[in-house]
């Protein structure tokens, strides 16, 4: 979500419809509609991107930011800021200049 504000994560038991939206457009573009699989993204995010989804999608993304990028990882990582009930998440660290697909 190059430039976006930080998003929430989706409560239990409501699919957010348009985030769904939002990450399969993202991941067609960053994977120029060329990568198998993306079937299979469209099939678990049918209905909308779920709690679930979100939380195993941001793991496996910060973790492999970790793995490639050791002690450097920190400001590439998707943190969460806010209150309980508020939290939102984002790459608060870069300014959105600095984040780019290429």
């Amino acid at each position: 979500m190059q430039g976006s504000a930080a998003i929430a994560c989706p409560a239990d038991g409501c699919p957010d419809v348009d985030s769904g939206k939002a990450f399969i457009d993202n991941y067609l573009q960053i994977t120029n509609n060329g990568l198998q699989g993306h079937d299979r993204t469209r099939e678990a995010l049918r209905h909308g991107m779920t709690k679930s989804y979100f939380e195993q999608r941001k793991s496996l993304i910060n973790k492999a930011i970790r793995q490639g990028l050791g002690v450097n990882a920190s400001p590439y990582e998707i943190i969460r800021t806010g209150s309980p009930g508020h939290y939102r998440f984002g790459l608060f660290q870069l300014k959105a200049a600095q984040i780019v697909f290429a």
